[in-house]
């Protein structure tokens, strides 16, 4: 896995994680795998940008891999924004 799949994957799980979910698991059982699976919960905006944005101010990516990291966070999994 890339460094930058990484530090993705780290922002999914700690957002889910702050919702109460075990991503890894959802990941184990299949859910994700189903179409639209995060629709199902939700998450203020801003609590999703700071999340991003803790992550990438302590990874150890460059400008362009921590911008490939945001915009596939954004158009990837992500709960809906409430």
């Amino acid at each position: 896995m890339r460094k930058e799949e990484k530090v993705l994957m780290e922002v999914y799980r700690t957002v889910y994680k702050e919702l109460g979910i075990d991503l890894d698991k959802l990941i184990e059982d299949g859910t994700t795998r189903e179409d639209m699976w995060f629709m199902q919960y939700e998450m203020s905006l801003e609590r999703q940008e700071e999340i991003l944005n803790d992550i990438l101010s302590k990874s150890k990516l460059n400008k362009y891999q921590k911008r490939t990291v945001e915009m596939n966070y954004w158009l990837g999994c992500s709960p809906k924004n409430s």
